[in-house]
């Protein structure tokens, strides 16, 4: 065994060895113990003194041929017959020497023997032997310390942060100059598939590269599996590792020059990470056992040095890998529409991983089938069906092989609530990617799910948004149409679009017998059929019921309504809104929407809307054409929208009447008068008017939303910006205040963050209406504050969310009103 690295304290189980040995032999041969001794140890390599205590002191009486040598000592005829003064390359080690001598006992010390060139540095062990004498024996401990000085440039390179190529070199070098006989050889690195040459010193520049599976190194080592990964050496003569591998691989490894080879596994982790093979070109004899035992020491330190750099590698793909991940995640999540969504991840997976070809499929609205949306497989385009076992597959990242099928590495693309949507498809063997790859792409179709769910999601909200815009539009047209027929037609077209429905419908009532006057939409031949054959009667039907108890009705399930007309079924009618039409006390129609394609969802803000319609339906027919009843209608519009919002968004009952007259107060006070007043007062009921185009699962989350929902909710007040930018007859101050009444007096409001008087008055006024409205009303988060303390909360505000002047105005304004009501009390 060689002794640890750096020439340290002998193992003590060498010591032992040594001591256990001689009590062998001089017990066996007590009379003539130092001449038995002394003939043993004559034949040993390891050079071997023995030291005597007499009375002329201690003195040297043996010292085999290695010793001699050491020593430099003149060979004696006689060596038993020596008796000489302790050499002057031991005085330095005499208080050691005499210590063991006195006291009888085991002993050690590291010598350097001056008469050696180049220096060696041996490792002296003590051995008593009785009486006062000491067996000394003395190993050569410099190779350790050779290994470790020619490793000095490598562990250089690493404090460098070199190249991983220049810290391959500077290990090969270093194993040529600490194994002797070196005179050429390569490094071969484990890269997850194959061995890579990575360095090579007397061979061509083109086996740098060369890669050769673990099956060809195993031939080439020749040794075993076992051997193998316990990283024992071998030394092998070109002809034996002829017999063993192939022309073509003798070809690729330029090994037809090599007269001998030592090949030594450099192993860590249980695995052969490397092969460092040096050889010889001169003679096949040029290694020797002293050279395979340095070697394999070599290979030994050498590991830590390429496990380090190995850590390193690993940790700068990783840091590389997640900076491309970010750069992904941006490029995917900044795509305006699911095909360029789609595009991006491809080209993601093109130039970070070795994916050279993927595509993209979404489960269909069944949920039986995966089609293709993109791809760059040549063999799967887009739109191609695929039809998987019950879509197992969908929720495993390695689906293993099946019999004629091809493998392929299959990831789930989920949306925000964890649901399978799709999945991201790499025709090639999982095992052909690393471990961070298969990370990257699974991060890769997580960002594909959440981007492709954040574009419908805003696709739904500017669809809705669009759908209301209209809807405005409709009521701004209102003021201008005067036939109740083409209001009508237009009331009709406009909540199709709103609601989804398929079919619109107006009834008129004539006696006591409703008929279809409008039909608008999509319609089937038995449905005019029944109508042209009969009349329906007041009291029979959705239709009949609303009209006759004046009452709307909302059936989302009319298919399975106790009182539904069973032709109507037949026809295919699922879901009917219906919304009465009164002129007085007398009876006019009714609005109806209809479905047959689906079963419709009707929300409060559909119902609320066809309200709105039906009442402009009746004044319309009531040919009230007075501008002060078109100026109420309006503001009822707006009113209706306002209270369909504080319905849909939890507000406490009664909030929209509440804010708009409160604002009209300060308005005033702060002199704001006529149309001005007037257009500040349609701010305030129409300032959440972008909500109607939050997604429900949003908006009526119960729980605190998460960034992703709040940005989407903080886009609210620009969304309802652009829903009225469009609308003549709306003033601007109405709009600032649908705009700009999330803005804060130090800038830290949205959707802009202004700053000051910056932020338009009107905005600035209703601000501080909507919070006190907020704070002295119970929500389901907090209960009613009383009036003292949410004007306390303003008082404290202002400077920071409200403007102080606005501020101390409205606390002005409400404490002279509870003044007023106290007196009156």
């Amino acid at each position: 065994m060689l002794p640890h690295a750096g020439g340290g304290t002998q193992p003590p189980y060498f010591r032992t060895f040594t001591y256990t040995i001689c009590s062998v032999i001089f017990g066996a041969v007590r009379g003539q113990r130092y001449l038995t001794l002394k003939q043993v140890l004559q034949a040993v390599e390891t050079p071997f003194f023995i030291v005597e205590n007499t009375k002329n002191g201690l003195r040297l009486t043996y010292a085999n041929p290695p010793a001699q040598r050491v020593l430099a000592l003149p060979s004696p005829d006689t060596p038993e017959a020596l008796s000489l003064p302790l050499p002057e390359s031991l005085a330095a080690h005499l208080p050691e020497i005499e210590a063991a001598a006195q006291a009888e006992r085991a002993g050690h010390f590291t010598w350097v023997p001056p008469s050696l060139a180049p220096p060696q540095v041996y490792h002296v062990t003590l051995v008593p032997l009785g009486e006062g004498g000491l067996l000394a024996s003395a190993r050569d401990v410099s190779q350790p310390r050779t290994v470790l000085e020619a490793l000095h440039p490598v562990k250089a390179a690493l404090a460098e942060d070199a190249e991983p190529t220049r810290v391959y070199h500077a290990v090969l070098h270093a194993a040529m100059q600490a194994v002797p006989g070196s005179e050429g050889g390569s490094l071969w690195i484990w890269e997850g598939e194959a061995f890579v040459c990575r360095a090579a010193i007397g061979f061509p520049d083109t086996l740098l590269g060369t890669r050769l599976p673990r099956t060809h190194q195993l031939e080439w080592y020749g040794q075993g599996e076992a051997a193998f990964l316990q990283g024992a050496g071998r030394i092998l003569p070109f002809p034996t590792l002829h017999c063993r591998i192939s022309e073509p691989l003798i070809g690729r490894t330029h090994a037809a020059r090599i007269k001998v080879n030592l090949a030594v596994p450099i192993v860590w982790n249980h695995q052969v990470r490397a092969l460092l093979n040096l050889d010889g070109f001169t003679t096949p004899r040029v290694f020797s056992p002293e050279s395979l035992q340095i070697a394999e020491l070599f290979a030994r330190e050498a590991a830590a040095y390429l496990a380090i750099l190995e850590r390193e590698r690993t940790l700068t793909r990783h840091l590389h890998l997640l900076e491309h991940l970010i750069e992904a995640h941006r490029r995917i999540r900044n795509a305006r529409t699911l095909e360029g969504a789609h595009q991006e991840t491809l080209k993601t997976l093109q130039r970070y991983t070795r994916a050279g070809q993927a595509f993209i499929a979404w489960l269909d609205s069944d949920r039986q089938a995966l089609q293709v949306i993109a791809s760059t497989d040549p063999h799967t385009p887009p739109g191609a069906m695929i039809e998987p076992e019950g879509l197992e597959w969908t929720t495993t990242a390695n689906r293993p092989p099946q019999p004629s099928k091809p493998p392929r590495l299959t990831i789930p693309i989920t949306n925000g609530q964890h649901e399978h949507t799709g999945v991201l498809i790499v025709p090639a063997p999982p095992e052909s990617f690393t471990s961070e790859e298969v990370a990257f792409i699974r991060a890769t179709a997580e960002t594909l799910g959440l981007a492709a769910e954040r574009i419908e999601a805003l696709n739904a909200a500017e669809e809705r948004a669009a759908a209301y815009k209209r809807l405005l539009e409709f009521s701004s047209e209102l003021e201008i149409i005067e036939d109740p027929d083409a209001i009508a037609q237009r009331a009709l077209q406009v909540l199709l679009e709103v609601t989804a429905c398929e079919t619109g419908v107006l009834f008129r009532v004539e006696d006591r017998w409703a008929y279809p006057h409008l039909v608008h939409g999509k319609y089937t031949r038995e449905f005019r059929r029944y109508f042209e054959t009969r009349k329906l009667t007041l009291g029979r039907g959705a239709v009949g019921i609303a009209i006759q108890e004046r009452k709307p009705l909302l059936l989302p399930h009319y298919d399975r309504w106790a009182h539904a007309i069973p032709e109507m079924v037949q026809i295919g009618y699922k879901s009917v809104l219906v919304e009465p039409l009164w002129v007085g006390d007398a009876p006019l129609g009714a609005l109806a929407l209809a479905s047959t394609a689906q079963h419709a969802h009707f929300t409060p803000e559909h119902q609320a809307l066809a309200q709105m319609v039906a009442r402009r339906l009746e004044r319309a027919f009531e040919r009230v054409a007075h501008l002060a009843d078109i100026e109420t209608t309006r503001e009822a519009t707006f009113r209706a929208l306002g209270i369909a919002l504080e319905r849909r968004d939890f507000e406490t009952r009664g909030h929209t009447d509440r804010v708009v007259a409160l604002t009209a107060q300060l308005g005033e006070a702060l002199g704001f008068h006529g149309a001005e007043l007037e257009a500040l007062r349609w701010g305030a009921y129409l300032h959440d008017i972008g909500k109607l185009a939050m997604p429900d699962e949003i908006l009526l989350k119960p729980d605190n939303l998460v960034t992703r929902e709040w940005h989407v909710m903080q886009t609210h007040p620009e969304v309802g910006y652009e829903m009225l930018k469009d609308i003549p007859f709306l003033p601007e101050i109405t709009r600032n205040v649908v705009r700009y009444h999330h803005e804060r007096w130090d800038g830290s409001g949205y959707p802009e963050g202004l700053q000051g008087e910056a932020i338009p008055l009107e905005a600035r006024i209703f601000t501080v209406v909507d919070v006190f409205d907020a704070l002295t009303n119970e929500r389901p988060y907090k209960p009613a504050w009383s009036e003292e303390k949410a004007l306390a909360e303003i008082q404290r505000q202002a400077g920071r969310q409200f403007d102080p002047r606005v501020a101390q105005a409205f606390v002005a304004l409400r404490r002279s009103v509870s003044s007023t009501r106290s007196r009156s009390l």
